[in-house]
């Protein structure tokens, strides 16, 4: 334990002065009373040792009133004289009551007057209003200024004074939060700190909580020095802490200093915002005062009916849970005896042993009726260190929450053929919701959802979605299908069918998805029994309509138009006459672009293409002609009789002149050979030439020399088609 002298020497070594102060902090809020009747109120906290801490008790403030965000009217606050207001708030030990600044100036501890100043307004109607208070009274005499000693702000003329706003809606009759934790802190370097402002509500509005910047007399955000911030008002040692659900802060103050810090609170009614207001504190870093505060912790294994949120102090309970739970140990590491006070939601807390070095607190709830929303309640540890004791504020929220929904809404079918497009709709429970969707109790999707709505594609079938938290003990089981429906994506392939006139009338070949069944329609969309048949009589479109159905799901339905095509005129060339067993007859033919000729056994091809056959026996031939529709048509030639022919003379004499007459030798043949084989011989038997092929002549040369006149000699062997052989020899006259 400190000495008081200890405590004294370390008050007045705080380098930025105490006896410079002038306010510790302000709030600005208002009560409904009646009607358009509001009684708007101001407290501000003194510091007694201030040089104008005496005004505050003549202090008339100014409060301007704004309507739709034109100026209305000002109107003049008076101090509320009440006792049970205007008292010290000193955070002194009870032996030391009477010893601080507020009741003597020349006493060293330092003292802090708590002043409420208020009066009534009516408003003229239901519309938006703000009520301002920009640091002046009402004689402009005096005014309510920032202490000079402020140590994360730039301070200047437009800074110095106190500036606070409050908004209200009145169409809605509200009153505004009100704060039930006395804005003095004191705090000191090094220790881990816990401050709630104790906010409550009487009409029961959700109420969200903000961290906001200290404003200058223009109502414009003041200027903070480096490394300051709204939100990061403090000069710490790890983060600093702000839970916007109940409005604690936590922190380590890392250096002796005083710096403002500016909280705002908006509260809802139906989701629409209906008012705010707003407070200003200073928080006072000592050095090392050696007296650490009070803590509360939660007793192991004592929360029954809720799970404790990450952010801290905030319990989720399921909406119609019966009863909640929990225990706190409350003890100072000093080994000081502790006051613990409760605000809010007190019914349901039991304090044990209070006044003692080991504070026992149970908290209790009914929960089963509470509607969702947040339940705060408010633990203030008040040490009972002397002089100066320390005080914590710890807010708890039990947080009432409605239990998970889901819904779905088909956006896409599957048209039983793709998966189907799901928007899935979430609401409730607690974020970041955790969601998997399961499959013949596989897991096929697993995601973290934030904004309550999620798009996914399914096939057809039974799934199971769940939402659940670690912090949420009511998980939601969802259970859903998915059928098929829709319009199936494909149509059907009709062949490209070529129906030639006058030929056999058949169905329609269509080619229809696996599975899938076709569906006639006639031009008029009436459906058809089976697939239409098309008339090859007649030359006009013939038109019908076909879908293909799978499983539940029909397609659109293909267009099919049908044209009967004329079949090509085939015209066949062939010269008449005697035909020999085994005549080459060369296959002529036209009116078709292309033609084929049977039977192909019979067909062979010259070089440049040009068919042909060799007539052996007598037969037929058929011409097959194919348009560029695709019909086609035949013609044919037949020979009945096939002579049996195989003739040879041979000539007595020739003359090679090169006269263009007469000027080669060779045997005129009438049939066709299988065999043939010729030799010329002169007079001293030389052969001077020599052939196998039937119609080839000797010109009279023989190795490029011309031959004398005279006689030759030739000798012919040929066999016949008919199998029959032939051997001619003789003598021919070579002339000049």
């Amino acid at each position: 334990m400190k000495t008081l002298t200890s405590v004294i020497l370390l008050l007045l070594s705080v380098p930025f002065g105490l006896r410079a102060s002038h306010i510790y902090g302000g709030d600005l809020y208002y009560k409904h009373l009646s009607g358009n009747d509001y009684e708007i109120t101001m407290g501000l906290y003194g510091d007694c040792q201030g040089s104008a801490f005496p005004g505050l008790y003549s202090f008339s403030p100014i409060i301007r009133i704004e309507k739709g965000g034109v100026f209305l009217q000002d109107i003049s606050l008076q101090l509320n004289n009440s006792p049970n207001v205007l008292k010290e708030i000193t955070p002194v030990c009870s032996a030391y009551q009477d010893s601080t600044q507020c009741k003597s100036l020349t006493s060293l501890i330092p003292g802090v007057t708590q002043f409420v100043y208020s009066g009534v307004v009516t408003l003229p109607g239901q519309d938006e209003y703000k009520f301002i208070f920009a640091g002046t009274s009402s004689t402009g005499s005096s005014s309510a200024g920032r202490t000079a000693s402020i140590t994360n702000i730039v301070l200047g003329s437009a800074s110095s004074l106190l500036y606070l706003v409050a908004t209200l809606d009145n169409s809605l009759n509200n009153s505004s939060p009100t704060f039930t934790t006395l804005p003095t802190p004191f705090y000191c370097i090094n220790n881990a700190q816990e401050f709630n402002q104790g906010v409550i509500d009487v009409d029961g509005d959700s109420l969200n909580f903000e961290l906001t910047s200290a404003l200058d007399g223009s109502g414009s955000p003041a200027n903070y020095l480096p490394g300051y911030s709204a939100t990061h008002p403090l000069d710490v040692s790890g983060p600093f802490l702000f839970n916007s659900t109940n409005g604690q802060m936590s922190f380590t103050p890392s250096s002796v200093q005083r710096s403002l810090v500016v909280n705002k609170v908006t509260e809802y009614r139906g989701g629409q915002p209906v008012g705010s207001v707003m407070r200003e504190m200073s928080f006072i870093v000592l050095g090392d005062c050696m007296n650490r505060p009070a803590e509360a912790s939660l007793t192991l294994n004592s929360t029954s009916g809720g799970i404790w949120a990450p952010e801290g102090n905030i319990l989720n309970i399921c909406k119609g849970t019966p009863l909640v739970t929990f225990d706190l140990d409350v003890t100072d590491p000093d080994g000081d005896s502790v006051d613990v006070t409760v605000r809010g939601i007190s019914n349901g807390v039991t304090i044990a042993d209070n006044g003692s070095e080991h504070v026992s607190v149970q908290v209790s709830f009914n929960t089963a009726t509470l509607s969702p929303g947040n339940y705060n309640f408010f633990l203030t540890l008040t040490d009972r260190h002397c002089p100066l004791n320390v005080s914590q504020t710890v807010g708890y929220t039990l947080r009432i929450v409605e239990p998970y929904s889901a819904d779905r809404k088909l956006i896409l079918p599957t048209d039983c053929y793709h998966p189907a497009v799901m928007q899935f709709s979430f609401a409730d429970g607690v974020l970041p919701r955790q969601v998997s969707i399961s499959q013949n109790g596989n897991i096929i999707r697993s995601f973290e959802d934030t904004s309550g709505q999620w798009v996914d594609s399914l096939r057809a079938g039974d799934y199971v979605l769940t939402l659940s938290s670690p912090y949420l003990g009511c998980a939601l089981t969802y259970p859903f299908s998915i059928a098929d429906s829709g319009t199936f994506p494909l149509l059907p392939y009709v062949s490209d069918s070529v129906f030639c006139f006058n030929a056999d009338t058949q169905p329609i070949e269509v080619i229809t998805y696996p599975g899938a069944v076709a569906h006639w329609f006639d031009e008029n969309g009436n459906a058809l029994p089976d697939a239409p048949l098309v008339n090859t009589s007649v030359f006009h479109p013939q038109v019908w309509y076909v879908s293909q159905q799978y499983d539940v799901c029909e397609s659109g339905r293909q267009r099919v138009e049908i044209r009967v095509r004329p079949k090509p005129d085939i015209r066949i060339f062939f010269d008449t006459g005697i035909v020999c067993i085994g005549e080459q007859v060369f296959l002529r033919a036209s009116g078709a672009d292309q033609i084929a000729w049977l039977p192909e056994d019979q067909i062979s091809f010259e070089p440049d293409g040009t068919p042909y056959t060799r007539i052996i026996n007598p037969t037929t031939l058929v011409a097959i002609g194919t348009n560029q529709t695709g019909c086609r048509d035949t013609a044919n030639i037949t020979f009945h009789s096939v002579e049996r022919c195989c003739t040879f003379s041979f000539p007595s004499a020739f003359t090679p002149n090169s006269d263009g007459r007469n000027d080669t030798w060779r045997p005129v043949l009438y049939g066709n050979m299988r065999n043939y084989e010729l030799s010329i011989y002169n007079r001293w038997g030389t052969r001077v030439f020599h052939s196998f092929i039937p119609g080839e002549g000797w010109d009279g040369f023989y190795e490029k020399q011309p031959q004398d006149i005279g006689t030759y000699y030739y000798l012919m062997q040929a066999k016949c088609f008919t199998e029959k052989e032939e051997s001619q020899s003789g003598s021919f006259m070579l002339l000049r």
